[in-house]
């Protein structure tokens, strides 16, 4: 998934690392959130099927806002990823953060 546009007014994340494990919240306030599905292997998100996943996604799956006093309740991420034998440190910080930031879109 790509983040296509929207607008972000603030965001902020605590995450603790132990013997390669990240745990931790992330916490975004947003609104107007649009994805779009990518392809893997090209990278692009113009093949057919992409299409109908980011019509989904954004009218179903996702939450397009997260903003205080929003219906229901504002949504905090959880921090989630053990690092791979093979990952870079800079590898393993962006997949941890991006663990939480899904957490909270929901992707």
């Amino acid at each position: 998934m790509r983040i296509k546009a929207g607008v972000l007014q603030t965001g902020s994340f605590d995450i603790n690392v132990t013997a390669g494990h990240a745990s931790g919240s992330v916490w975004a306030v947003y609104k107007d959130l649009t994805i779009a599905a990518i392809n893997k292997r090209t990278g692009s998100e113009k093949g057919t099927f992409d299409v109908i996943a980011s019509f989904v996604a954004n009218n179903t799956r996702i939450r397009t806002n997260n903003m205080p006093g929003n219906s229901g309740s504002m949504k905090v991420g959880t921090v989630k990823y053990t690092r791979q034998r093979d990952d870079p440190f800079f590898r393993f910080a962006w997949f941890a953060l991006r663990s939480g930031v899904g957490d909270v879109v929901g992707f």
